[in-house]
């Protein structure tokens, strides 16, 4: 899975076909705008019940394994990031449905692992969250901190700025077309862009 960082806007380039359960390893390499340069990055990953946060390692990081208990629910995905006293967050994008897992309603006879086996496979997930920017802080207050920071929709305004990042235009292109790069989107690009993003 790829994502592409757009100061607080999360786009999913590349997406993967997640199944529940599965042994197979699912990475995300997310692609930061130069805005996040100094930031130490922390993914939220949710997925129906499921919420973990993943301190990001050279922009990339593993989907935990906790995520992927639930079939027929989508994984939603948010970065957030910390540099000294700034915190910057991005609005939730949301993957691909999680394939429910054929033999869960066939009586299988494997037993639930035990909570101290999910705790370290969270903890294992999760890696160092000092060199996240989270040092002295309880998981519980780090989570919540990341998971309120990570808003469900974005502002008109926050549109506006996200657009203008990607298509490098300032001003309204009916009022002066003379100043429109040459790979500026139409406005049908721009409507079939937010389309795919928000459904």
């Amino acid at each position: 899975m790829k994502i592409d960082i757009l100061d607080t806007w999360a786009v999913i380039v590349e997406d993967d076909t997640l199944r529940q359960n599965s042994t197979k390893t699912y990475e995300v390499e997310f692609n930061f705008a130069e805005i996040w340069d100094g930031y130490s990055k922390t993914a939220i990953f949710e997925a129906g019940p499921a919420s973990v946060i993943v301190a990001l390692t050279e922009d990339r990081c593993t989907i935990p394994a906790e995520c992927l208990k639930h079939g027929s629910v989508k994984l939603k995905v948010g970065v957030y990031g910390v540099k000294g006293e700034e915190r910057k967050g991005t609005v939730w994008c949301v993957g691909s449905m999680i394939i429910p897992d054929a033999t869960m309603n066939m009586g299988s006879s494997s037993g639930n692992p035990s909570p101290d086996d999910v705790y370290s496979e969270i903890m294992a997930a999760i890696g160092d969250l000092s060199a996240a920017g989270f040092e002295g802080k309880t998981l519980a207050e780090v989570f919540k901190e990341i998971k309120n920071s990570v808003c469900e929709t974005a502002t008109d305004e926050e549109v506006k700025d996200a657009l203008n990042t990607a298509f490098g235009v300032k001003t309204d292109p009916s009022e002066h077309p003379e100043e429109l790069p040459s790979n500026t989107a139409t406005d049908k690009e721009v409507s079939d862009l937010l389309d795919d993003v928000f459904g």
